[in-house]
């Protein structure tokens, strides 16, 4: 075989092979991010944002309780005179009130977004189903339920906290809740 064709031979093996890497290193690169981006992401915003319920189903658990009838009733309880101390505890009482109204509405806000973002989150994870067998989250049906009972909750209704956590399975809040 001349030289120039064996120059040219090997050459065109180098380009080849240096084609073939950089191309199969780009694929895997860019696989790598569509898994990470649409699966992994979705998957981890979702934990995320069930971690920030079990956080509202403990910071928001006495809301619709009506402690702020019991301020009501200290208030009336109070015998109006010219007394500070009295002036004092109705003020307090009042403030006490409205601290508890605003709360409650806050909260109310809080759970209505939270139930409403968990069927967003799980609804922009692909084959959800298979990755809730696989990793031990919550079906599809329960975090239906767990948005359901959120809303309810933000409506006043008697659901139980304690439910929407084992639905989406957080253990120590349930534990804590009781179920």
């Amino acid at each position: 075989m001349p030289l120039k064709a064996t120059v040219m031979t090997e050459l065109y093996k180098i380009l080849l092979t240096t084609f073939l890497t950089v191309t199969t290193g780009v694929l895997v690169l860019a696989t790598g991010q569509l898994i990470i981006k649409l699966i992994i992401e979705p998957l981890h915003d979702q934990m995320k944002l069930i971690g920030e319920i079990a956080n509202s189903l403990i910071m928001y658990g006495n809301i619709g309780t009506g402690i702020e009838q019991t301020y009501v009733g200290n208030l009336r309880g109070i015998k109006v005179g010219e007394d500070e101390a009295q002036k004092l505890m109705i003020e307090r009482n009042q403030q006490l009130v409205r601290h508890e109204w605003e709360r409650t509405d806050k909260a109310k806000t809080h759970l209505r977004q939270q139930a409403s973002e968990l069927m967003g989150k799980t609804n922009a994870i692909p084959f959800y189903s298979l990755w809730a067998f696989l990793l031990r989250r919550p079906k599809q049906e329960s975090i239906l339920k767990a948005s359901t009972l959120l809303i309810g909750i933000s409506n006043g209704s008697k659901h139980k906290a304690s439910d929407v956590a084992r639905l989406l399975r957080i253990e120590i809040v349930a534990k804590r809740l009781g179920a």
